[in-house]
């Protein structure tokens, strides 16, 4: 999808508003005034530096529905619990039904990653589009050699500062079939008479043609010299 869904940003602001809410209750808690932050920060305990650091960072990863989520989470929730624990073993001012409650409610924030946009973009990171640099097309040549030798010239249908799409005419296909994603290959794009650009890339995607889409491999770029991004920067001006 080409726009972040609105549900990434429900759950990174109620994430955070749960981090926030421990200093909220200290400054409730011990009745200080507004001028008393500093004290507020004095009185939060490590265990409660630890819960608004693990939060902090779940919700800066669910910004972009990054898969480094998959241990982010179970982090802020084993914080969550572990200093509800602690709260009701040493405290006074919790019993452990509102700790429970406290902590299936967080838990509950965790849920709405059940929500179909939202499990989308988080089980397949290729889904996150907003994320793909700007494309724009260039007309130019693009000569392909594999690990293997085999070389073939085609035809540049798209360019972005981290890669390109290369588009394959019928008789291709054999090749086509040949390339695996993940496969490096060494590109060089005929910019004009006298330019070029050579750089290392790696197969990232093998797609059929869609609509006015035509069939053909996206590439990414793992290696290129500061002249050849610098040729890739001007290609993309001028386009």
């Amino acid at each position: 999808m080409n726009r972040r869904p609105r549900i990434l940003y429900l759950i990174a602001f109620l994430v955070m508003a749960a981090a926030l809410s421990i200093p909220v209750q200290v400054f409730f808690l011990e009745e200080h005034n507004l001028s008393e932050w500093a004290l507020v920060l004095q009185k939060i305990s490590i265990f409660n530096w630890f819960v608004m650091a693990a939060c902090g960072l779940s919700a800066l990863l669910t910004i972009n529905a990054s898969p480094a989520l998959r241990w982010a989470v179970p982090l802020s929730l084993v914080a969550v619990a572990w200093n509800n624990w602690i709260v009701v073993r040493l405290g006074a001012d919790y019993n452990w039904v509102q700790a429970l409650v406290a902590f299936a409610l967080f838990a509950k924030i965790h849920g709405l990653w059940l929500h179909p946009a939202a499990r989308k973009v988080l089980l397949k990171p290729r889904e996150r589009w907003w994320l793909t640099p700007t494309r724009k097309k260039v007309r130019a040549s693009i000569v392909l050699r594999t690990q293997f030798g085999e070389c073939l010239t085609a035809r540049l249908y798209n360019l972005s500062r981290t890669g390109i799409f290369v588009q394959f005419a019928m008789g291709d296909r054999e090749l086509l079939s040949s390339l695996k994603e993940g496969q490096h290959v060494d590109i060089r794009i005929l910019s004009g008479p006298l330019r070029q650009v050579q750089c290392e890339a790696e197969v990232a995607r093998i797609s059929g043609a869609k609509g006015v889409h035509p069939a053909g491999i996206g590439l990414r770029f793992v290696r290129c010299e500061g002249a050849a991004r610098k040729e890739i920067a001007q290609l993309l001006q001028a386009a």
